[in-house]
């Protein structure tokens, strides 16, 4: 289950009500967040730092049903390594949806059920249908 950030709220509230339009975002992003520091409704959190090799990973989700709407292929991560890879491991407890792939908007969040400790060559696979975001 995810929660929905303050951004995301208003949009949806301004859309809805007749306020401003919302135009849905060209594409989505999971970012991943250190274990203890995910984001928010108003963002913050610890994103893996990109300078170890982590990016944010798109993600396609299908149609909802009974408010609904899970990610529909693997997304995975690979382990930061390398130049500037963080010493030792480092453990993901925290999920965020963007709408982009660097900045942007954060959209949803949410806990793993299980955080998971990565080390250089791991890879965190968020299966198809493993990523759920509802509305109710």
């Amino acid at each position: 289950m995810a929660g929905k950030s303050n951004y995301l709220e208003n949009k949806v509230l301004d859309h809805v009500l007749g306020v401003a339009s919302f135009t849905q975002p060209a594409a989505r992003y999971v970012a991943l967040f250190a274990s203890g520091s995910g984001p928010g409704e108003a963002g913050g959190g610890t994103e893996l730092p990109t300078a170890a090799g982590y990016a944010r990973q798109s993600v396609t989700f299908g149609v909802a049903v009974n408010g609904v709407s899970q990610n529909l292929g693997d997304t995975d991560f690979f382990a930061p390594g390398g130049a500037g890879a963080p010493i030792g491991t480092t453990t993901v407890g925290h999920f965020g949806i963007y709408d982009a792939l660097t900045g942007g908007n954060l959209l949803y969040f949410g806990d793993l059920a299980t955080p998971k400790t990565i080390t250089t060559g791991d890879i965190l696979r968020i299966p198809a249908n493993g990523l759920s975001v509802s509305e109710d």
